[in-house]
């Protein structure tokens, strides 16, 4: 038997799998330490109440005044089409610590200015699922808060690559169910594409997988993403890879879950953000050099 036909196998029991297991959600119990995940943070709506604080979404900072997410997280049908939420006062994000239920410091709460939609955006299909809000005011950068690096365009990663994703989702799918008030993480790997690609088409009511997605799994057969999760970060090699915007609802599987691939948008990024936006350390280290080179050729 080939390993393409076990492996999908595998991915189909995992998907059929009907128990759910509440603690098999996408942080498998693992709680993120302060400081671990500076970059992370929870979209959330005012009105709701305490202890979660409206956490709707988790969202990734891009630099101290953008926030990158789902765009599934910022947009309402209204009149026969899709569009982003109309009234932002009714919006906050909130960064800097592991504790939903911790924002008595206003320096983690920042209010909505805009949102940038891709204008690509298909929901049904879920292509192009990204978007950017653009806060009120800058965070102030520091141990607790900062921006996580873009990849280059169309830069990785690659197959195997070990990858971590932090989350505030449910416990589960009842209806009593509500986002953690503790920041969790799980640890991902990059799923074949191809494969992928293959495993969903062969299930009915699963979107398509396109190359400007990405899927990943778990080892573990058991760390999944819920509820709230939507939104967050896949982080590899200490890049920003992908934005989940497809789970497998709680259930433990070896299904493989689907992230917007960041590195398709990294142009379209900086054509909301501005300059300001983090780059690929190794791409701002090669134009350094070749600045360098340069001079000194006319130096000399």
């Amino acid at each position: 038997m080939s390993k393409i036909v076990c492996l999908l196998i595998i991915a189909f029991a995992g998907a059929n799998a009907m128990t759910f297991n509440t603690s098999s959600r996408l942080s498998n119990n693992n709680l993120a330490a302060e400081n671990q995940f500076p970059y992370m943070v929870s979209i959330q709506r005012t009105q709701t109440a305490v202890p979660t604080r409206g956490h709707i979404c988790g969202g990734v900072l891009i630099t101290l005044q953008h926030v990158m997410t789902a765009a599934s997280c910022l947009t309402v049908f209204a009149a026969g089409s899709w569009t982003p939420i109309a009234n932002l006062a009714e919006y906050r994000v909130f960064a800097g610590a592991t504790t939903l239920s911790n924002d008595a410091d206003p320096n983690r709460v920042r209010s909505l200015a805009r949102i940038d939609v891709h204008t690509g955006y298909l929901p049904a299909s879920r292509l192009n699922d990204v978007a950017i809000i653009t806060l009120s005011t800058p965070y102030i950068n520091g141990t607790s808060i900062r921006a996580l690096p873009l990849p280059g365009p169309l830069v990785g990663p690659q197959e195997n690559t070990a990858c971590t994703i932090p989350g505030w989702g449910t416990d589960g799918l009842t209806a009593t169910a509500t986002p953690s008030v503790s920041l969790k993480f799980a640890s991902k790997y990059v799923y074949s594409q191809s494969l992928c690609q293959k495993v969903y088409a062969n299930l009915a009511g699963q979107p398509n997988v396109f190359n400007s997605m990405l899927c990943s799994a778990s080892h573990d057969l058991v760390s999944t993403g819920c509820l709230g999760d939507e939104g967050g970060p896949l982080v590899c090699d200490g890049l920003l890879s992908g934005i989940l915007i497809h789970t497998n609802n709680c259930a433990p599987t070896s299904f493989p879950e689907l992230y917007t691939r960041v590195s398709n948008y990294t142009v379209w990024a900086r054509t909301v953000t501005g300059a300001a936006s983090t780059f690929q350390p190794g791409v701002l280290v090669l134009v350094f050099a070749l600045v360098q080179v340069f001079v000194s050729k006319f130096v000399n």
